[in-house]
């Protein structure tokens, strides 16, 4: 994708519409309850974005026909139909559940959502560098923010992640928790070195593959022992769309 074409571009929106449409298809019936006044943040003032979110009672109180209208929108980006139309209803209502309820953040929340804007926007070759750099910006940011953290600092914050409630149960999890704890070490510690140096390396020509591939590897690794999938998939929108073909060529 990294050379910009539209043919290229186009690959991605079935990808991406597919998972818009999955993504919005399992929130539909926790939809009141996660964003509505009938759910979990009854009283809406309490919310920072109240400003934003008052001004939409009508879909306040008719939360799931708007989140079909939303995989209707998806399908059509999945189908290249009418991209510049439902493009930025996908993207108000990407902004919209979220304002609705911030509990739900996530790192891919805001890359989803400038994947949105791109596909509104008119198509410019130059929009994926963009992409790239705020992606491995962002991986360089959340690595340096780890430091502060001491179980990142001592090479156990793998283990406490596998070892909790988010954890998926099954024979990976339970073989991870089991390795030897410097092999789980060297893990976190290999996970945070890509993280702080993906700004720096992950710009550079020739090793810019080899990040792309290792943090694809990562979230997939990551999707694999921890039930967080949404967070998952949502970055791994990115990487699909900052592929490059002549990578493998």
């Amino acid at each position: 994708m990294l050379r910009g074409s539209t043919k290229e571009f186009k690959y991605f929106k079935p990808i991406f519409g597919t998972y818009l449409f999955w993504h919005f298809y399992r929130i539909l019936p926790y939809a009141e309850e996660l964003f509505t006044s009938k759910g979990m943040i009854s009283n809406r003032t309490l919310l920072p974005t109240y400003e934003f979110v008052k001004y939409f009672s009508l879909i306040d109180d008719n939360i799931e026909i708007f989140i079909m209208i939303l995989m209707v929108c998806s399908i059509a980006l999945a189908m290249n139909n009418s991209v510049k139309l439902v493009s930025p209803v996908l993207w108000f209502g990407w902004v919209y559940l979220f304002n609705s309820n911030i509990i739900i953040a996530n790192p891919g929340i805001p890359y989803v959502g400038l994947l949105l804007l791109i596909c509104a926007l008119p198509y410019h070759k130059n929009t994926i560098w963009i992409v790239w750099f705020l992606m491995m910006m962002g991986y360089t940011v959340s690595g340096i923010h780890k430091l502060q953290c001491q179980t990142w600092l001592d090479g156990t914050a793998l283990l406490h992640i596998v070892s909790s409630p988010i954890a998926r149960n099954n024979i990976l999890t339970h073989i991870f928790i089991n390795l030897p704890l410097p092999l789980i070490k060297f893990a976190t510690w290999s996970s945070l070195f890509l993280e702080i140096t993906s700004l720096l390396f992950g710009c550079y020509y020739y090793t810019r593959k080899w990040y792309w591939c290792a943090l694809v590897l990562m979230h997939i690794g990551v999707m694999m022992l921890l039930n967080f999938t949404d967070l998952t998939l949502g970055m791994l929108m990115v990487h699909v769309y900052t592929f490059d073909t002549k990578w493998f060529s």
